[in-house]
């Protein structure tokens, strides 16, 4: 054997060793690309099914019900139905957002996105046929599922997913949110281009493992610290954009539940914990109060001071509402100057003593003094007996309509029987 060269049975030990390294570095680089491709799809798929079920909370509650022919939903309301989903599309970044009722066999848009182009082309969209919908989302209709699809039609390619909804009437209609396929395909390029690289790189770093024997122990070395510091940036990627992911959901969920005006509970919010409220007090046998609230005199501010002094009133009440109330209790704006609490666990000595408590501390704000004060009429209903969340308002309704033919700011209680 010649001085300096290794024996057949080493340098054929080495030319395995340089295999096994190249095929888990080609290893690496398929399963990377997969389990790219895979959380892309994963995280898409996340964000379509929040986009989709935030739909019911941008439209009116019975929007659906009444959702029943071309002539059914007026231009006016279309035209805001529009504006609200466009701009929320406008901060999700999918292709399209949109809702389908069925008749007769055949779907038709409820409340579609519109883009400019599509506005130019046709003024109303409300009740526009949809031929070629996927025989998945007819299949989710079917059953009252939820499904996602990846297909093509006369807008596109899209990954899609439909989410069978009810109204509060019993009937059923779709909600459903597109994302471009040509930018989830951009994602995965990006994703297969980055893991190229890295393949690249580590294929690399193997070279002087070819050339160069004696260097094999630290250039292997040199690949192991280069993989492991790359599997952290990895690892902090994926949490960072997993955080990202939770706090846009998050912000879309309090954007769908909240009143942008008072920053208070919405109608169609407080309404939804008034059922769910009832349904506990139910199971547990606890009673429950339904406050009802108007402002006293509040027109005459709007009409004398201006919508701006309006809006200034109405903060100034949501946040007296919000100190006076317990952190159990449920504050909401219901429409105009009226608001709802809902009380759990307060029987109807309890529901008194708060709204005395916010008359009390209404008078004593700055809103609740001068020449134009403004006063609590409240209505108090008192869950005792197997009441519905409908058949509560209604009675808390009449309580406070009492109590403003009583001439205003004084409160009237009464549990059902």
């Amino acid at each position: 054997m010649e001085l300096g060269r290794p024996s057949p049975r080493r340098r054929f030990r080495f030319l395995v060793a340089v295999a096994v390294y190249l095929v888990g570095v080609a290893a690496f680089v398929v399963f990377a690309y997969r389990s790219a491709l895979s959380r892309t799809l994963r995280e898409t798929d996340e964000r379509l099914v929040m986009a989709a079920v935030t739909l019911k909370h941008l439209l009116a509650k019975d929007f659906h019900d009444r959702a029943v022919g071309p002539r059914s939903i007026s231009f006016e309301e279309e035209m805001r139905n529009r504006q609200v989903l466009n701009a929320f599309i406008a901060e999700t970044g999918f292709a399209w957002l949109y809702t389908l009722v069925e008749e007769e066999g055949r779907f038709h848009f409820a409340a579609p996105t519109v883009t400019d182009e599509e506005a130019r082309e046709k003024a109303s969209w409300y009740y526009h046929p949809y031929g070629d919908i996927p025989a998945a989302f007819r299949e989710a209709y079917e059953k009252g599922t939820t499904v996602f699809v990846s297909y093509d039609d006369q807008w596109g390619s899209f990954r899609s997913v439909a989410v069978a909804e009810t109204t509060p009437g019993g009937r059923r209609y779709l909600a459903c949110a597109d994302a471009s396929a040509d930018h989830l395909a951009a994602l995965a390029r990006r994703d297969a281009g980055r893991t190229a690289l890295t393949g690249l790189y580590f294929l690399l770093l193997a070279l002087p493992l070819l050339l160069l024997s004696r260097s094999q122990r630290t250039s292997l070395q040199a690949a192991l610290k280069k993989l492991s510091e790359h599997k952290e940036d990895l690892e902090e990627e994926v949490s960072r954009r997993t955080a990202e992911l939770e706090r846009t959901q998050g912000a879309l969920r309090e954007r769908a539940i909240r009143d942008p005006l008072t920053h208070l509970f919405n109608r169609n919010y407080i309404l939804e914990r008034l059922r769910e409220e009832i349904g506990h007090a139910k199971n547990q046998g606890s009673p429950l109060c339904l406050m009802m609230i108007d402002l006293d005199h509040f027109k005459a501010v709007n009409d004398s001071k201006g919508h701006l002094a309006g809006d200034r009133v109405l903060r100034t009440v949501s946040v007296i509402l919000r100190q006076t109330v317990r952190h159990s209790d449920i504050v909401g704006r219901f429409g105009g100057d009226e608001f709802l609490v809902v009380l759990p666990n307060t029987d109807l000595s309890g529901g008194r003593t708060v709204a005395e408590k916010l008359r009390r501390r209404l008078r004593e704000s700055p809103v609740g003094q001068g020449d134009q004060a403004i006063g609590f009429s409240i209505g108090v209903a008192c869950r005792c007996s197997d009441l519905h969340a409908t058949g509560l308002l209604a009675q808390a309704d009449r309580l406070l309509y009492e109590a403003k033919r009583q001439g205003g700011d004084c409160i009237i209680a009464e549990a059902t029987a």
